[in-house]
């Protein structure tokens, strides 16, 4: 543990090496079914470290919980791909930590290979960017961000399941748009964010952006339907929701937390950290 800091305020540098674990990831069937042993390296750093000036154990890290963290993000779910992986592990420190940056090393010590190889791994590395590019492209059109929820990973839903899961958040904006107006500015950032219009319905996007609810407008043209007609049938939409105004309602008086508590979908939704 490496600590940096002045008489203000530290931080410390935590690495947690050779947690092994015996996983279900992988690409191959006995990979998914029969399992193997992964050995995870991690390295992060915690801002406004009090330890370093108090020497208080109550101020410290405490290595089991990391360990845990790491733990439950491997094991409770599989996954294909060791970035994949890793990608979820860094999110979760992140958050938990208040990281700005994260390495995660992800080793399989006895790889599915027909040749003699020591070991496979894959390193991910996660910054914390001081803007979020999409939020700022909404800004940059005349959209006021007013709050953000947290990020959720959701499984794909629709006719092409058969793709990377999803990374859902939902925005409370103010705006003088009016609705379909406010339509072209989500698509011109969909489009400046690199994506290709016209490909087939719920199939990959780098960018979804829904309009969910206009205060108590209801409407209904060619274009755009408000409420969207999913609000209250998607768990991913839902949650993110929730997180913002717990008590929202739709304009007929339909309150979303009961629609929540409805859904006997087992869609997953795992939050992840801040957008």
């Amino acid at each position: 543990m490496e600590a940096h800091g002045d008489n203000h305020e530290s931080s410390v540098e935590v690495e947690l090496r050779g947690l092994s674990i015996y996983t279900h990831h992988g690409v191959s069937d006995a990979e998914q079914e029969i399992g193997q042993r992964l050995v995870i390296d991690v390295s992060f750093d915690v801002p406004d470290c009090d330890a370093v000036l108090t020497d208080r154990l109550e101020d410290t890290i405490d290595y089991a919980e990391v360990a845990d963290i790491v733990a439950l993000a491997v094991t409770e779910r599989s996954y294909r791909t060791l970035e994949r992986l890793g990608n979820v592990v860094a999110e979760r420190l992140m958050e938990r930590y208040g990281s700005d940056a994260v390495r995660v090393r992800t080793a399989k010590p006895e790889p599915p290979i027909p040749l003699a190889i020591e070991e496979v791994a894959v390193e991910v590395a996660r910054v914390r960017e001081a803007n979020d590019l999409d939020l700022a492209l909404l800004g940059a059109r005349g959209v006021t961000i007013e709050a953000v929820s947290s990020t959720y990973e959701t499984e794909p839903v629709g006719a092409i399941l058969d793709q990377p899961d999803f990374v859902n958040a939902v925005i409370r904006i103010s705006t003088t748009f009016e609705p379909e107006k406010l339509l072209d500015v989500c698509k011109a950032v969909e489009a400046a964010r690199g994506r290709v219009f016209g490909g087939p319905r719920h199939g990959p996007r780098p960018l979804d952006v829904d309009l969910l609810l206009l205060g108590e407008l209801e409407l209904e043209t060619q274009r755009l339907t408000l409420p969207h007609r999913e609000v209250t049938r998607r768990r991913f939409v839902l949650v993110p929701l929730l997180e913002l105004e717990p008590e929202l309602r739709l304009p007929d008086g339909t309150r979303l937390s009961e629609a929540l508590e409805r859904l006997v979908t087992g869609e997953r939704v795992i939050r992840l950290g801040p957008l």
